[in-house]
């Protein structure tokens, strides 16, 4: 359905009214497989049809905007951590390399 609102601009600001209720009828009796001549789809307003979709929508977890942005966040974090971490390893792999070009220290004192 997605595709669909996606297919007919629905986040066009410029898009009818009528172009909104056809969507959220077919909406409606696609999600709960009814046919498009039901009279229970006839009692429905727009306001209705929109706040039931609405809410269809944002049940699912994949589009809940809060989500959205903690998982960002968390990225973020683990992105900068993974960061970290290989400069680290790549500082410890410097000072290795440093430790096997120098010469070994030698005692020239004896008692």
């Amino acid at each position: 359905m997605d595709r669909l609102a996606k297919a007919h601009h629905l986040t066009d600001p410029t898009i009818s009214e009528k172009a909104i209720t056809r969507f959220l009828r077919v909406w409606w009796c696609v999600q709960y497989n009814r046919p498009f001549k039901d009279p229970l789809l006839n009692e429905y307003t727009l306001d209705e049809l929109v706040y039931e979709y609405l809410i269809h929508y944002y049940l699912d977890p994949k589009n809940d905007p809060k989500k959205k942005a903690e998982e960002e966040a968390s990225q973020d974090d683990d992105n900068a951590w993974v960061k970290k971490m290989l400069e680290q390893q790549k500082a410890q792999a410097q000072a290795k390399e440093n430790a096997k070009k120098a010469p070994p220290e030698i005692s020239t004192k004896f008692d």
